[in-house]
């Protein structure tokens, strides 16, 4: 051992202050990041994958990193080799590890290997993390490429995909990835900047790639080469292969029905796909700000063969008096529009509204309509009730010449701005002048003044409005508020069961309901005894927050972004949850996302020295969040809330980490539970 004697000093100092588990299992399950612990257990990785190796017993498997190397220990741990060691709990982009501090390293001798669990990759998750696993029948997608240092490569089993990782140090660089079907062993790890999902498989290098002994389903799905989802790898066609449509969508519809295009665009009146006309009163393909007017008949002696539509100007010869224009039906020497109806009514058309539109071709011919002239003819309307042909306004019952579906108050605004309000009601003191009067004493000479009365001089103001930084009473719950530039916020998280009209958000759901729900749902952190909550991290520093009446109590509540949808409302009436745009104003105002975090985040209640100034009195915590999955993560180190603004199939959201002063912005899927803040609706 190098550092013997300085060793069993450290320990001798620490032993009072490293905790004592009963297995690798406990220490995950029931010790926060940040302590101090002793795990034991049998080393399962070598330098394949780099300075960490991976320490398992009966119950779990944990990472133990060193920092750079093992040069500060007696010894590199290789595989097989018995360790108990003691060091800070800490967590790696998602990944829970002992380490780089740690304070002891004791070889214990040769150890027994744990028999790899034999898992398919749905099963790879947080209760697996650390621990050797065998997964059958792997087929690499990539079959036959070179493997790289430092990158993936995806996999799939019996229809189930998932991804292992090789570092530069592993001896499967430089190597091919296997064709045909083997088994895999290796460690199931994590890499996850947010903590969720990103779990993969590190192979030890080649020996980790073995021959299958298993009879391996072939993989279903589309064959055909021609299809837009054809996959190489499929050896059973399930007939689900898509197609390209004409607008070359993967398995689209093509063009829309009503549609000309793939843009949506429409015909316009002349044909035109996408085209700009949108009348062509007399049908004949020209539009109407494109018709060339002049004589349009072949037998007149003034006729225009560029024009598009007659004008009445056609000039025809006659012998003496005797008009012999056959088109001239009222023989006035002249082919107007009243010729064209008169020739129109032989085949049995009429104009009973006498608009000079022939009826056939008459949008509007009810005389009560106050359109039903007009030329060129369009849709009958009526005069609504206030006086506009065709308004379509039904009530206007204050009589103020504004629709009653748009009027934001029917009846009379009184002074102070309420609609039918009472008008000032406030008693305002302007004056209070004091009466007196005097009284002579003769007998001793002396004059007395004394008051009698007074005179109080007053007026009726209005109400003031609701001056933030007051309390706001909701479902039972006084919520404090705080201004930040010009906007008014809750400064504490929602907590309501209840949507604002009253409706139950549902709630106590289990994993599998929370995930499968597409509904509104709400939950509170570390919730679970007998509704099926598999996991609950507990990172908080001041409390048990797998204690829900405690968690409640310090956090409030996490929705799913369905509640926030939900048109029944999650805030009391005048707020409302912000939207993107409204959470950005609000870092803006505080120097932007880079340092806003810090003047956000409370000054307590942060793991890892991670609390806040609290500056702006946002009072944000790190009430973590319950994942798509249904766990119960990321308390005492991460704060997330929601937006009101979707982004495309996820949901923009911001939130704040004990590691720095930063606010994120990102998307998330709509099934994850984070907190809720209400901000106050603007007078615009």
């Amino acid at each position: 051992m190098k550092h013997l004697t300085s060793l069993a000093l450290l320990v001798g100092i620490s032993s009072a202050n490293a905790l004592s588990q009963q297995s690798i299992l406990d220490m995950r399950e029931n010790y926060n990041i940040g302590q101090t612990v002793t795990v034991t257990g049998v080393v399962t990785s070598d330098d394949n994958l780099g300075s960490v190796r991976y320490l398992q017993d009966a119950t779990a498997g944990i990472a133990i990193y060193p920092g750079q190397d093992w040069s500060d220990w007696e010894a590199t741990p290789q595989i097989g080799d018995s360790l108990s060691i003691t060091g800070e709990i800490t967590e790696y982009n998602g990944l829970l590890e002992v380490g780089p501090d740690l304070v002891q390293v004791e070889f214990l001798g040769a150890g027994t290997l744990p028999n790899p669990l034999v898992i398919t990759p749905s099963e790879m998750g947080e209760n697996l993390e650390g621990q050797l696993v065998r997964i059958n029948c792997v087929a690499f997608i990539q079959a036959g490429a070179e493997i790289q240092g430092n990158s993936t490569a995806e996999f799939n089993s019996s229809g189930e995909f998932g991804n292992i990782y090789v570092r530069t140090s592993n001896s499967l660089v430089g190597e091919q990835l296997p064709q045909g079907d083997i088994d895999m062993l290796g460690i199931l790890s994590q890499f996850s900047f947010d903590g969720f999902g990103g779990y993969q498989i590190l192979p030890r290098g080649p020996v980790d790639f073995m021959p299958t002994s298993s009879i391996c389903i072939p993989l279903q799905g589309c064959t055909d080469e021609s299809a837009c989802n054809f996959i190489f790898e499929v050896e059973i066609d399930d007939g689900s292969c898509l197609y390209l449509d004409e607008c070359g969508i993967c398995g689209g519809t093509g063009i829309a029905p009503g549609a000309c295009d793939c843009d949506g665009n429409i015909l316009d009146v002349v044909g035109v796909c996408g085209g700009s006309c949108f009348t062509d009163h007399n049908n004949n393909g020209v539009c109407d700000d494109q018709e060339v007017f002049g004589c349009t008949y072949p037998l007149a002696e003034n006729f225009e063969p560029q024009a598009t539509e007659d004008d009445g100007s056609c000039i025809f010869p006659c012998e003496g008096a005797v008009n012999i224009n056959v088109f001239d039906w009222d023989e006035d020497y002249a082919v107007t529009i009243a010729d064209f109806l008169a020739m129109l009514s032989v085949f049995g058309d009429v104009d009973v509204d006498s608009d000079g539109v022939w009826d056939s071709s008459d949008l509007c011919v009810d005389i009560n309509a106050c359109n039903y002239a007009n030329d060129p003819s369009e849709p009958c309307g009526y005069i609504d009730v206030l006086g506009i042909c065709g308004g379509g306004c039904e009530a206007d019952e204050d009589n103020d010449g504004i629709c009653d579906d748009i009027d934001t108050c029917i009846g009379i605004e009184d002074e102070c701005g309420v609609c039918n309000g009472p008008g000032p009601t406030e008693v305002v003191i302007e004056d209070v002048v004091i009466l007196y009067d005097s009284i002579y004493a003769e007998q001793i000479d002396q004059w007395f003044v004394f008051e009698v009365g007074a005179d109080t001089t007053f007026s009726y103001g209005c109400l003031p409005l609701f001056p933030c930084g007051d309390p706001v009473s909701y479902q039972g719950y006084e919520y404090a508020t705080v201004q930040i530039g010009d906007q008014c916020w809750f400064a504490e998280n929602l907590r309501s069961e209840n949507y604002e009209n009253g409706d139950e958000i549902p709630a106590g759901l289990s994993d599998m309901e929370w995930f499968n729900t597409s509904s509104g749902a709400v939950a509170v952190y570390g919730e679970g005894e007998g509704v099926g909550s598999s996991e609950c991290n507990d990172y908080s520093p001041d409390g048990d927050v797998c204690d829900e009446a405690w968690s409640l109590s310090e956090y409030g509540r996490l929705y799913n972004w369905y509640a926030v949808d939900d048109a029944r409302g999650l805030c009391p009436s005048g707020w409302h949850v912000p939207t993107d745009g409204e959470w950005t104003e609000l870092t803006d105002h505080l120097g932007g996302e880079d340092v806003a975090g810090g003047q956000m985040k409370t000054t307590y209640g942060w793991i890892n020295g991670g609390n806040g100034t609290n500056s702006s009195g946002f009072s944000g915590l790190p009430g973590g969040s319950r994942n798509g999955n249904g766990f119960f993560s990321q308390v005492g180190d991460y704060g997330y809330e929601w937006s009101s603004s979707p982004d495309g199939s996820l949901v923009k959201a911001r939130y704040l980490y004990g590691g720095n002063d930063n606010v994120y912005r990102d998307s998330h899927s709509p099934q994850g539970g984070f907190s809720i803040r209400c901000i106050q609706d603007s007078e615009e």
